[in-house]
């Protein structure tokens, strides 16, 4: 099996940039005088557990959440999502989180583009 092998180096200007301490990212840079929102289901007591332990605050209704922490019934919320809100799920994420369906994915793209450098067609 071939493995791809990059051979473009770090740009040292770029790795500065994205290492400065003026750099803010994720939900800080949406709201850098607060934490997160974050709304969780019933279902999801570990997360809220662990995630009480970062800055974030803890909100009764998801509309009023930056996050939507769902662990049962979370394709319901896809389109409830307001403009800035997110959820601990990405439509189809199955086909990545799933060994099973990552590999039958995996063997039908090696399939179509036998040219791939990890292609393991028949």
């Amino acid at each position: 099996m071939t493995r791809y092998r990059s051979n473009l180096a770090p740009d040292a200007a770029l790795l500065m940039a994205l290492t400065s301490p003026d750099i803010t990212y994720g939900f800080e840079a949406l709201w850098p005088d607060r934490g997160p929102r974050v709304y969780f289901d019933r279902a999801s007591v570990n997360a809220a557990q662990i995630l009480s332990e970062l800055p974030v605050e803890r909100v009764d209704s998801a509309p009023e959440a930056d996050l939507l922490w769902i662990r049962t019934n979370y394709r319901e919320w896809y389109d409830k999502l307001g403009p800035l809100q997110a959820i601990n799920h990405i439509p189809l994420e199955r086909s990545m989180i799933r060994k099973g369906d990552l590999a039958q994915n995996l063997h039908r793209y090696g399939a179509s583009q036998p040219q791939a450098t990890f292609s393991h067609g028949a």
